[in-house]
């Protein structure tokens, strides 16, 4: 697994004031807790913390805090990164402290691969399940799931229990859980655009108000 290093230092003011001051700055606030330790309020450059998120999920890191020392055995991971839904810019970190000789639960992604034989005869591929909960070594943590769909056709559909995964990586996610469907295409039978147009034009007509006649002359 991929080890980055991220430099961090602790910050001692709180709040929504300082932490608009510090986006404003171009840091980012955040926390690093886990192993028993207690949390230490931290801060992150913004640009720092975007060159992380392009390794992908569950990245090993080398977080340096100053003052803060650490086990041999100790990195940490990224387990949250709220992001504004405008910007998209980041708001706020979380770093879980991790040791590499203990076994964690975490995320990963599931990375489609192929196009399937039904979605070349019109079909769509509907998927439900966009990541799987696993239990893991840090150094085992796999980048992402891989499912190959090349041979699925109009009607076929996996199941987690479907997925190859390696030998070291505990599924947590139930087996009999949908990953994702070939559905075939929505067709309308020949003649229901017709007739639903001629229903709406009788529709709109009887809607319409008649018009006055004149009186007949005595």
């Amino acid at each position: 697994m991929e080890q980055v290093s991220l430099a961090a230092e602790k910050r001692d003011a709180m709040g929504k004031g300082v932490a608009r001051k510090l986006r404003a700055a171009g840091k980012v606030p955040g926390i690093a807790y886990g192993r028993g330790a207690d949390p230490v309020p931290v801060t992150v450059e913004e640009r720092d913390l975007l060159s992380l998120a392009k390794h992908g999920a569950n990245v090993l890191i080398d977080l340096k805090i100053d003052g803060v020392d650490t086990d041999d055995d100790t990195l940490a991971i990224l387990r949250e990164l709220q992001r504004d839904p405008t910007t998209d810019r980041p708001l706020n970190a979380d770093f879980q402290w991790i040791s590499l000789t203990e076994r964690i639960t975490l995320a990963v992604p599931i990375t489609i691969e192929g196009t399937p034989i039904g979605v070349e005869a019109g079909g769509v591929l509907e998927q439900s399940l966009w990541e799987l909960q696993v239990n893991v070594l840090p150094t085992a943590i796999p980048s992402s799931i891989p499912v190959s769909v090349a041979h699925l056709d109009i009607g076929q559909s996996l199941h987690v229990r479907d997925l190859a995964v390696p030998e070291d990586v505990e599924v947590l996610t139930p087996g009999d859980e949908p990953l994702l469907t070939i559905t075939a295409p929505k067709v309308e039978e020949e003649g229901v655009v017709a007739v639903r147009e001629q229903e709406a034009a009788e529709v709109e007509a009887a809607e319409e108000p008649e018009e006055s006649q004149p009186e007949a002359e005595a």
